[in-house]
């Protein structure tokens, strides 16, 4: 609810305003997932630009997910992780109060 909010008041800024803070917001998210090693989902795909691929449209799916409905499952390490998880939704939480 927190990130719908702050989306909204920030449409009223302007569509821009929307947009850039989704991609800085997935830019992090991606970031964070490189940084780690556990960016390449672990679907046994043959062609390595198949299998990274997925897993971009994987990991946006799941980003998506977290942010507007924090479905509990993808606190699994192959998804989100659970520190991720959490401080995920203590700042969907906090977007409420900025908004």
């Amino acid at each position: 609810i927190g990130k719908c909010l702050l989306l909204y008041v920030l449409n009223d800024w302007g569509a821009i305003w929307v947009v850039t803070f989704m991609l800085v917001d997935m830019a992090v998210f991606l970031g964070i997932k490189i940084l780690r090693g556990d960016f390449k989902y672990y679907l046994n795909l043959k062609p390595d630009i198949v299998r990274t691929l997925a897993s971009v449209i994987e990991r946006i799916f799941v980003k998506w997910m977290s942010d507007f409905c924090h479905i509990l499952q993808l606190r699994n390490p192959n998804e989100m992780g659970g520190l991720h998880y959490t401080a995920n939704y203590i700042v969907g939480l906090t977007y409420i109060y900025l908004a």
